[in-house]
């Protein structure tokens, strides 16, 4: 895959566009936005700290490199919780829920007020789809107007009303949901596998922006492997659109590099030395590419909606063309509805002037707009309400076109466009049509394809 700045900004501004970019969120973010607050958000081993130094935990120091040599935080939590039980003769789970109702305490932040601002104007440009933390706290919620907040036991549920925030590792308003020692992570891999599987299927339906967040997660990493897995070309059991499936890390760096590169788990890292300068840059690539959206949307809108184009589409072969590429290449800016009225309103006058006396040559005007728009939009471009209306328009003209004999009543010029330009009808096309003509019992139709096979 080619990788460089404006490919991977314009992935995110086709997922924000497409309702497909989702975050991920780590402590960075929210050390980032209360660094000039009085409270400044701990990442994982201050935390831990804060809460040893609380409980007068002597036997844990983070400053003891022979002490914390091969552990893990989740390890050294159990420690302190352990060593907590111990001091004041409580059983381990006294000690436990003790300990998470001190973390729940401490991880009631507010956020700068001016840099949160920045941020949510921000994020309302982006607007995430869904979103995914591993804080106790309610930063991120602060910064996406209309969210909802989720624990590990609650299902995710992507909705249009509300952007979920599911709490991965559990939030301070329930301590029990946090997730801290290693007990705690073991119990995640031991319970049902919907938390895994939902957190994967994200990740490859999604772009998914990571920020304030390093690659240390084992759920996270696991899925991450079954995208890659997924999307490798040798396995080939998903099909994806080209922003999908990617997860672009943003490194905090004091000298960032200007292009991104690939990271260890197949991520795509950007690094920046300001996490608001990146996401202005990120708004400002949304805000092209939805203008540009926009406009094209407004073009076809307007060409779909006006009879003297759809006129111009019958007797302007150029125009049609260019038509048909638009409406090849930018999919989502309209409606099947707009696009079978809009071919209606250009073949149906041309049939009209084709059923009048001797008016034959109608029929080859008629024949070749079709064989156009057969020809040229890709079988995958074709809703099925749309196949299901051409499929009908040659079935009208069928029993005029003769490709063996010049026989009475037979529509000559169109009968020798249909013979010379059948075969290019793409074959999943031609079979589609096929299928229509023998489940309907279309004999005229099925005969338009003899000796084509």
């Amino acid at each position: 895959m080619e990788l460089n700045r404006e490919i991977v900004l314009g992935h995110l501004a086709q997922a924000s566009l497409y309702g497909n970019l989702g975050l991920f969120v780590g402590s960075g973010l929210s050390k980032a936005l209360t660094e000039n607050t009085r409270y400044k958000a701990p990442n994982f081993k201050e935390l831990l700290d804060n809460v040893r130094q609380e409980l007068a935990i002597d036997d844990v120091c983070f400053d003891n490199t022979d002490y914390i040599r091969g552990k893990s935080f989740p390890k050294i939590a159990q420690e302190i919780i352990e060593f907590h039980a111990e001091k004041k003769d409580i059983t381990f789970t006294e000690a436990l829920k003790e300990v998470k109702s001190l973390i729940s305490k401490k991880c009631d932040f507010t956020p700068d007020k001016i840099l949160s601002d920045k941020f949510r104007d921000h994020f309302n440009i982006i607007k995430p789809y869904w979103a995914i933390t591993t804080n106790y706290d309610f930063i991120l919620e602060d910064l996406i107007e209309n969210s909802i907040s989720l624990l590990p036991t609650q299902v995710l549920n992507v909705r249009n009303d509300f952007t979920p925030i599911y709490h991965l590792h559990g939030h301070r308003r329930d301590p029990n949901s946090i997730i801290i020692t290693e007990s705690d992570y073991v119990s995640i891999l031991e319970s049902s596998e919907y938390r895994q599987n939902r957190l994967s299927i994200l990740l490859a339906e999604s772009t998914t922006l990571m920020l304030g967040y390093s690659l240390g997660d084992l759920n996270v990493i696991t899925a991450m492997n079954w995208v890659n897995k997924v999307k490798n070309e040798e396995i080939k059991k998903l099909e994806f659109e080209e922003y999908q499936g990617k997860i672009i890390q943003i490194a905090f760096c004091k000298k960032p590099k200007s292009e991104p590169y690939i990271g260890k788990y197949g991520e795509i890292i950007i690094e920046t030395s300001d996490v608001n300068d990146f996401l202005e840059e990120v708004c400002k690539v949304i805000i092209k590419e939805k203008d540009t959206f926009e406009y094209n949307e407004q073009f076809i809108k307007k060409c779909l909606s006006q009879e003297h184009d759809a006129h111009f589409f019958t007797k302007d072969k150029s125009m049609r063309n260019n038509l048909i590429q638009i409406i090849q290449n930018i999919p989502r800016c309209y409606t099947v509805g707009q696009l079978i009225l809009f071919f209606k309103s250009a073949l149906m006058p041309i049939w009209k002037q084709a059923r009048e006396d001797d008016q034959f040559s109608y029929y080859n005007d008629f024949m070749s707009v079709l064989l156009d728009i057969l020809i040229n939009l890709p079988f995958d471009s074709i809703h099925p309400s749309l196949m299901r209306y051409l499929t009908e328009q040659l079935d009208l003209i069928a029993p005029f076109i003769d490709i063996k004999s010049k026989s009475r009543g037979s529509a000559f010029e169109a009968s020798e466009t249909w013979k010379k330009r059948r075969s290019e009808i793409p074959l999943e096309t031609r079979r589609d049509i096929l299928n229509n003509a023998e489940l309907y019992y279309k004999a005229q139709l099925l005969q338009l394809f003899d000796e084509l096979g």
